[in-house]
């Protein structure tokens, strides 16, 4: 007679990889997460950043800051019942870099190796899915189309792309946009038209595009190009921009909490 012990994993028999009711995503940056949650819509229901200091750290503390910076995604996750979602970081080369690109490239390497391997094994240990999207476009998608439209920074709009990727969303340009992509780019997978205004417009900081742009009144992309390189603000310098950027957010703010009372 032999007894045999069956043990079954509790988290791996409950593991929640259920994307269309949305997840909680989260943009990988040299000194924080940016987080996002989406409805099953793929709108952005909640947001924040998870700050971190990993500059003069051993690789034991950094593990440790990261691993608690990643313990606040997973209890969101764990609370809503939503699967996470993140960047496949092998492939994180390929993706524009904002901020700071020294540190960037001093920590990204250590950082973007264990964020990966962390989630891994919170995802393991909650029973959560995680799904490891390309990171292609996902700053350009986002400084595009959300950062203006929800009032957020350039890293919680990719990280709003990321999660709107993870439930399997194709983001096209705008319509307004479109007329500036050449046929033979429309005419390929959307992934080719982002291609193109990522190769435009990549020189173009990420501020300027919380104001409202003309994109009807360009012929071409060369034209929008110069439009806000030479004339962006009237030709005055960043400072005057961001003073107005301010009182941008404050009218956008003010819009939503107006529709929230009226609601």
């Amino acid at each position: 007679l032999v007894k045999c012990m069956v043990s079954i994993d509790q988290g791996l028999s409950r593991k929640n990889e259920y994307y269309a009711d949305g997840c909680i995503a989260f943009d990988t940056n040299a000194d924080h997460l940016a987080v996002t949650e989406t409805d099953r819509h793929g709108n952005l229901i909640y947001h924040k950043v998870i700050p971190f200091d990993l500059t003069g750290k051993t690789n034991e503390q950094r593990e440790q800051i990261l691993s608690l910076a990643l313990e606040k995604i997973y209890k969101r996750a764990r609370e809503k019942y939503k699967p996470v979602a993140m960047e496949n970081l092998k492939d994180i080369k390929n993706e524009a870099m904002y901020g700071n690109k020294e540190v960037n490239r001093k920590l990204s390497e250590f950082a973007y190796t264990k964020i990966t391997q962390l989630a891994e094994s919170k995802s393991y240990k909650y029973g959560i899915g995680l799904c490891k999207v390309a990171p292609a476009f996902t700053s350009q998608i986002g400084k595009i189309k959300y950062m203006r439209h929800y009032g957020i920074s350039i890293h919680t709009a990719a990280a709003l792309a990321i999660g709107r990727r993870a439930m399997g969303f194709k983001e096209r340009p705008p319509k307004d946009i479109r007329h500036l992509i050449p046929q033979a780019n429309k005419d390929r997978h959307h992934w080719s038209q982002w291609r193109f205004l990522a190769r435009y417009l990549k020189g173009q900081p990420p501020y300027k595009f919380y104001r409202k742009i003309p994109y009807s009144e360009f012929e071409c992309i060369t034209d929008m190009n110069k439009y806000m390189k030479e004339e962006f603000c009237n030709g005055q310098d960043r400072n005057c921009f961001l003073k107005k950027l301010t009182v941008i957010l404050d009218q956008m703010a003010a819009r939503k909490q107006g529709d929230a009372t009226t609601v």
